[in-house]
């Protein structure tokens, strides 16, 4: 009797644990956020490349499986992306910021634009970026 107890009690243990475990997943999906940060962006006549950072919670996995970029009323797809690739599951790192370049297609020079990622976790868009001389104004 006393050894069935004991395998009650591991299991109510286990099942106790699997059941905070998973209450743990749930809540913890919003902290999987990711933000975008541009910092410049080289419009020229083969490619307009943008450089940004992605921002995310240390330690936690994400995806990057295609970026547009909204500029002179039109929307551009990703043509390449370093840093990341596409379609590729990545980690944070320990500052959970990772630096990118991201290719488009040559467009001319414009003083507002916008990024947006399709991840996993649904579409994330950079705010509106005011550039001057190709350069984020902050």
């Amino acid at each position: 009797m006393t050894v069935i107890r004991h395998i009650l009690v591991v299991l109510a243990l286990v099942s106790g644990a699997s059941v905070s475990y998973g209450i743990d997943l749930l809540t913890g999906a919003p902290a999987n956020k990711l933000d975008i940060a541009v910092d410049s962006v080289m419009f020229r006549d083969d490619v307009t490349r943008v450089y940004c950072r992605i921002l995310g919670r240390p330690h936690t996995s994400q995806r990057i499986d295609c970026a547009s970029l909204m500029v002179n009323g039109a929307e551009l797809n990703g043509t390449d992306i370093d840093g990341v690739d596409f379609e590729r599951y990545f980690q944070w790192e320990d500052d959970g910021c990772i630096p990118l370049e991201i290719d488009f297609a040559p467009t001319r020079e414009s003083d507002k634009i916008q990024v947006k990622l399709l991840t996993v976790r649904g579409i994330v868009s950079s705010p509106s970026v005011t550039l001057r001389n190709g350069k984020a104004v902050k």
